[in-house]
């Protein structure tokens, strides 16, 4: 009975003994990962992600019909797509161009460090305006290339009311590409904008965003994404930034 009783006690003891251990040791952790948060912020390291809906976005089409002053004076504030190609409707030339952007960048201070900028955009799995989708991608009908180009925009613009003839005007300074796409549907992309995000930053008032457009206006090609009005919150237009 004596005995019973010793290793019962003996047991308890070592229970008592590993748990304080599993406390300690979760304890350091914890204490770590506080420390590690800690060093980050030390270092003044944030990050800004941007993803916009319907309520807030700030994105439209724009669309160009040789003889069609309808179409070409059409606003497509409303539209879940961003894109931009060379076409013909009927056998008309026509050419489509995107606006978009991001008003939250007036979060980060004029004098932050931009460190990175990275254009996140999310391919759509139909299109009624555009059902040839993207027109680049194997066994396509379509060979030419289909990358776009992103310009940054220097002249304010409205979306509820932008049209082609009143576009604003873009530079190619800093531009970048998102490359020729793989797959005809739910293609996605990123790329970076730093250098263009660092002059929106710097001057707030000329944050008017990007345009999207061919990189060479040529038929037939043709690229498309969701805008903020796509029905999926996740898979609409993001631009994640990091400063400091």
């Amino acid at each position: 009975m004596k005995t019973l009783l010793q290793n019962r006690i003996l047991l308890f003891s070592l229970l008592i003994f590993f748990c304080s251990q599993a406390c300690e040791k979760e304890t350091a952790q914890t204490s770590n990962a506080l420390n590690a948060s800690n060093e980050d912020n030390a270092k003044g390291v944030k990050q800004l992600a941007l993803q916009p809906g319907p309520s807030d976005g700030y994105d439209t089409w724009l669309t160009w019909k040789r003889g069609d002053s309808v179409i070409t004076n059409w606003n497509w504030d409303t539209v879940s797509i961003t894109a931009a190609y060379a076409w013909t409707g009927d056998g008309i030339p026509i050419t489509g161009r995107s606006l978009i952007k991001f008003a939250g960048l007036s979060a980060i201070p004029s004098n932050a460090q931009v460190l990175s900028a990275t254009l996140y955009m999310y391919g759509v799995d139909n299109s009624p305006h555009l059902p040839v989708g993207n027109s680049l991608y194997p066994r396509s009908p379509y060979t030419e290339d289909n990358s776009m180009t992103v310009l940054r925009v220097t002249q304010n613009w409205v979306s509820t009311t932008v049209t082609w003839p009143t576009q604003p005007k873009v530079t190619r300074t800093d531009a970048v590409v998102i490359p020729i796409s793989n797959r005809q549907w739910n293609y996605d992309a990123h790329v970076d904008v730093t250098a263009m995000v660092k002059k929106m930053v710097a001057d707030p008032s000329t944050n008017y965003g990007f345009m999207f457009r061919m990189a060479v206006e040529q038929i037939y090609k043709c690229m498309q994404f969701s805008s903020s009005n796509y029905y999926i919150p996740e898979r609409r237009p993001k631009l994640v930034v990091v400063y400091k």
